[in-house]
């Protein structure tokens, strides 16, 4: 009863203290339950999806004339397969949907079991699917953001004969290829369109391939390989995707699928983990000072038999208690921060996520924090055993006061602020707390300028192995000699170009792996090689951390590189990055691919444009000089791209959401964390304050010096905020982006992302130091007397 007396007097005392450590914790305890459900959902909509589409372990992309007889029955007998089955498809090479172009293939199919269809607010299944009309189509749901697309929208396929357009009837699941990260979609069009397409199409297919057929393969029952290494060895035993357009496994959808979802998760995990570590700060500071300033009392209560574990015992009880008490509130408001994160990252997976809070991992978290501060409220109360009822007499300041050895001197002229500047230095620990939480928010704030500024900068994607063009020219294949010169020789003499990429895109398999392969005319230009070189040399090719990590292979290895029936032998020449298939991509020259395909030309050409120069076209000019030249041709295409639309609007919106937040939350935790620390010093000083009264100082000068004493502190971690940023900003982003390939991340913080964030946070630690020191209205000069 005497802790619960105790307890409840205290909180009636220090209830502001109580308030800010609760709200703190609502904050910390809502995200982060949030984002541990939200991961669950989508993961869990991913497996369901997978599922009831009954999709196989693996889909192999194949033309239909090269799936012989004799292959299907090779697959099918093979002991790693317990079936397979077989969907005709027709390729179409581009999508767009108003201004938005997409230049990914799709293949159009017809519908079939096991597809579910979204009822309009994408919450749940329609009872049964309408047939599909001529003209009409069934999209997957990833589609809808990568295209901006809705029900009633029209899309228009680039085809072999020209273009084809398609209403929009509807949204469904499915979850091989639906996933908005996903390039290729697998789209569901009527029977008699289908049919009559196919008919139309089949006597133009020469040069140009649309009929293929989805090949899903499902594993025996019995067969205990990851899907990856189950397709690597079929390949092996079959040639099966040596010969395919493609293929994309299990294991790779559920990774394209929730890649997205996964980094910005985790770098807002790591913010949060954070905020935790502030709240920690915050605890033991007013722990440590809560013991200072009341030393007397504390030594009475020794004196009336309490033991140092009681006192121990009734900071629990305060401390934790603010902190469930923040868990509860925390939890119940994780409620829709959950429902808002699931419904957006459904429309990047494509799948029906799981809903509601993942109740073990949220008790786990809830169980780590509390078992942490306890641990941190045990550290501090240590002192409180060095307390005895002698010392209390005299304010025990021997044990516990500290003066500076940095005594700065006071100025007439600037007083306040010299004496602001004074009062810090001469009490540096008692804001330590407040720098180093400056410095953390600083620190996050600049990190989620730097992954936006990466995201939307040419030469920071440049700097990361992204091939950023402004327009490109595709051209056909086997007519790749007779135009690329002239495309080249036509841009360049209309305007000034900073780059010129002669690249092409193609799934090879290596030691039987299927993966992504970038063919390059001039491999030299291939940018950042962190280990090794360039693929100069005919049998040589790089590769990136992600497939040496798979194939477990190194600079100077040897592997085996097939397309089709043919194989050869290259050697690995370098590690190098890239966000191409998110990173599971290997280079080599179009001289190395003429080894296994020795038809095979580079068939597209990118400009990248100068932009320093004001007389020069824009990207749309010079398409359009380029279409009028080629209007008579269907063998020269040409698309422009906008740096805005290189990770998509969704993402776009996702990320400056997330800075939004990560705003907000710092100025939320500026203010708790300037009016703890504020209240603990006002406390402290209150004999000071009624002396600067007595001298003569005014109740705003002293809260303007309170105001100036913070922004110093702000200042002090700012810097060391930037600094850290400099240092370990790109490492911390890592984290995340090393999931798509990228792990050598340039720091890209420009004047405008470091002073933006500092100045605010700064005017922020003044205005809330000087509104929190409004208590010193109320001291008065006779309180001198009583000291």
């Amino acid at each position: 009863m005497e802790i619960l007396t105790l307890l409840k007097a205290n909180l009636k005392k220090k209830k502001s203290t109580f308030i800010s450590v609760a709200l703190l914790m609502i904050i910390v305890t809502s995200f982060m339950t949030a984002i541990l459900s939200t991961t669950d959902n989508y993961r869990i909509g991913l497996e369901k999806a997978y599922e009831t589409a009954e999709s196989g372990d693996a889909v192999i992309i194949i033309v239909s004339e090269q799936l012989t007889d004799e292959l299907k029955e090779k697959i099918e007998n093979s002991s790693l397969v317990k079936k397979v089955s077989y969907h005709n498809a027709l390729a179409v090479y581009g999508s767009s949907c108003g201004k938005i172009h997409d230049g990914n293939s799709s293949f159009l199919q017809k519908m079939r079991s096991g597809i579910y269809l979204y009822n309009s607010d994408l919450k749940s299944f329609a009872s049964d699917i309408p047939k599909l009309e001529k003209g009409e189509i069934y999209a997957p749901l990833g589609l809808k953001s990568k295209l901006s697309c809705n029900i009633g929208d029209t899309i228009t396929y680039t085809t072999i004969e020209g273009t084809a357009d398609f209403v929009i009837k509807g949204f469904v699941q499915e979850p091989s290829c639906g996933a908005q990260t996903i390039g290729w979609k697998q789209v569901f069009i009527s029977d008699e369109d289908f049919d009559e397409l196919y008919n139309r199409w089949k006597p133009m297919e020469d040069p140009y391939i649309f009929d293929y057929t989805a090949v899903s393969v499902y594993k025996a029952d019995d067969c205990g390989l990851t899907p990856g290494k189950f397709l690597r060895k079929l390949n092996l035993e079959t040639k099966a995707a040596d010969i395919a357009l493609g293929a994309l496994t299990r294991e790779q959808t559920e990774r394209f699928s929730t890649l997205l979802p996964d980094i910005l998760i985790k770098l807002f995990t790591v913010f949060v983990i954070f905020l935790f570590v502030i709240v920690l700060i915050l605890v033991s500071h007013s722990v440590s000072t809560e013991i200072e300033s009341d030393y007397v009392t504390f030594g009475i209560l020794k004196s009336q038999g309490f033991s140092r574990e009681k006192l121990t015992e009734l900071f629990f009880m305060q401390y934790l208690s603010a902190e469930l008490l923040g868990i509860i509130i925390g939890t119940v408001l994780s409620l829709p921060i959950e429902s808002m994160l699931t419904e957006s990252f459904q429309l990047i997976t494509g799948t029906m996520p799981g809903r509601g809070l993942s109740v073990g991992k949220s008790l786990a978290f809830i169980g780590i924090i509390l078992l942490v501060s306890a641990v941190l409220v045990f550290i501090k109360t240590l002192p409180l055993g060095k307390i005895s009822p002698v010392k209390a007499i005299g304010g025990g300041k021997e044990d516990i006061y500290f003066d500076s050895r940095i005594k700065l001197p006071i100025s007439k002229r600037l007083l306040s602020a010299s004496l602001a500047i004074r009062q810090f230095t001469s009490a540096k620990r008692r804001y330590i707390s407040a720098v180093l939480i400056s410095a953390i928010l600083i620190f996050f704030m600049l990190s989620v300028n730097l992954v936006i500024n990466l995201m939307s900068s040419k030469t920071a994607l440049e700097a990361m192995g992204v091939e950023f063009t402004d327009i490109t020219v595709y051209i056909q294949r086997d007519k790749s000699e007779k135009y690329m010169d002239e495309v080249n020789d036509l841009v360049t003499s209309l305007t000034e170009v900073k780059e010129v990429y002669r690249t092409d895109n193609l799934y090879l398999s290596m030691n039987g792996e299927n993966l992504f392969a970038h063919i390059v005319k001039e491999p030299e230009k291939l940018s950042p090689i962190f280990k090794g070189r360039a693929p100069i040399y005919d049998n040589e090719a790089v590769i990136t951390q992600m497939i040496a990590d798979t194939l477990e292979i190194g600079v100077g290895d040897e592997v085996t590189i097939a397309y089709k029936e043919n194989e050869d032998t290259y050697i690995i020449s370098g590690i190098f990055q890239t966000v191409n298939d998110s990173g599971m991509c290997f280079a080599m020259s179009e001289e190395a691919i003429k080894k296994i395909h020795p038809k095979y030309a580079v068939a597209n050409i990118g400009f990248l444009l100068d932009d320093s120069d004001p007389d020069s076209l824009t990207a749309e000019e010079l398409k359009d000089i380029i279409k009028e030249k080629y209007r008579d041709t269907d063998e020269v295409g040409v698309e422009t791209f906008d740096i805005n639309s290189f990770i998509g609007a969704e993402v776009s919106e996702m990320m400056e959401l997330m800075r939004a937040a990560i705003y907000i939350f710092s100025v939320i935790f500026a203010l708790v964390a300037v009016r703890m620390i504020c209240t603990k010093a006002f406390l402290q000083e209150r004999t000071d304050i009624g002396i600067y009264k007595a001298e003569g100082f005014t109740v705003n000068r002293l809260r303007l010096s309170f105001g100036i004493r913070f922004l110093t502190v702000a200042v002090i971690g700012t810097a060391l905020g930037v600094i850290a940023s400099v240092l370990f900003s790109s490492n911390v982003i890592g984290l995340g982006l090393s999931m798509i390939g990228l792990s050598q991340i340039p720091t890209a913080l420009d004047l405008v992302s470091v002073t933006v964030p500092s100045v605010l946070l700064m005017i922020c630690f003044f205005v809330f130091a000087y509104l929190s020191s409004g208590k010193i209205k109320k001291v008065e000069v006779r309180e001198l007397i009583t000291e």
